[in-house]
């Protein structure tokens, strides 16, 4: 272990931070709302404690090599630091919860439970919608939507429910309907996507375009093209002026906590309201046995 002789102080490090960030004691000391000789001072008890040079001056006021490996430490001992007031802020009160939401989840399922939210006063939601799981960093979040699977960590998930996939188009599906583009949402794979298809009667010798669709805003689009066929579990984004067929296709629904929230999601009162929308519209009985980070 380092003498505590040797430990910089974390006032200092966030100075040489700002110094470093705009290349400027000046402007430091503005952002910083202190005066040069105060910042200057930071900076010289730090490189006396180290017994390093940090800045090169002669070249544009650039970081030594010292000075770039103390940067990289130091932004991630601040952002510890930050993480540390975070959670005890988020432990004393919480006011606003994270949401993120599949593009495919059950629109009309979350709206639900989005209600639930916004009938608490001095609470804030923020909802943010994917199309992978992977392209969002889900310690970020309180409560993920998600189909197909849960994440795995850092939390507690359940199946919620199942929907079904539509197939639909603005033209009449019937025996003589041949398509020249099918579009798909990206929760489903081709190979199934194919069989699907086949098993409703669906002619594909016509079709000269496939396309797998992040988000229901691009199923939305491509729905309006002619001679276009679109396969989607939303079957609520299908107007009564296009030709639907809801096939016996289940997409899996799951909801997952972020161990951090649980308690809080509690404390709000939040639970029966969220549990009462997902056994309403669950088709598996035995999801009454796996609510239970919201028990």
């Amino acid at each position: 272990m380092k003498k505590r002789n040797q430990l910089v102080e974390n006032k200092y490090l966030f100075t040489f931070s700002q110094v470093a960030k705009y290349k400027s004691f000046t402007i430091a000391a503005e952002a910083l709302y202190m005066t040069q000789p105060a910042v200057s001072q930071h900076i010289k008890k730090i490189e006396t404690k180290l017994g390093v040079s940090l800045f090169d001056r002669s070249d544009g006021f650039e970081l030594t090599k010292e000075g770039d490996i103390l940067l990289k430490h130091a932004e991630r001992g601040l952002k510890i630091i930050d993480d540390l007031y975070d959670d005890l802020e988020r432990v004393r009160s919480k006011s606003f919860f994270k949401i993120a939401v599949s593009n495919y989840f059950c629109s009309e399922s979350f709206e639900k439970v989005i209600r639930e939210f916004h009938c608490l006063e001095n609470l804030d939601v923020n909802v943010i919608y994917y199309h992978a799981l992977n392209t969002i960093n889900i310690e970020d979040y309180d409560l993920i939507f998600s189909v197909n699977h849960a994440p795995d960590s850092l939390g507690r998930s359940f199946k919620a429910r199942s929907n079904k996939y539509v197939i639909a188009s603005i033209e009449n599906i019937d025996e003589g309907f041949r398509p020249t583009r099918i579009v798909s949402c990206s929760s489903i794979e081709k190979r199934t996507l194919l069989a699907l298809l086949d098993g409703y009667n669906i002619d594909l010798r016509d079709v000269t375009g496939w396309l797998s669709a992040p988000s229901s805003e691009i199923i939305k689009c491509e729905l309006n093209n002619a001679q276009t066929l679109v396969v989607t579990p939303n079957a609520d984004m299908v107007g009564p002026e296009c030709s639907m067929i809801e096939t016996d296709l289940d997409i899996s629904m799951y909801v997952w906590g972020n161990k951090k929230s649980i308690p809080d999601i509690k404390r709000f009162g939040l639970t029966e309201g969220i549990k009462k929308i997902l056994l309403d519209t669950a088709q598996d009985g035995n999801d009454t046995a796996k609510l239970r980070f919201i028990a």
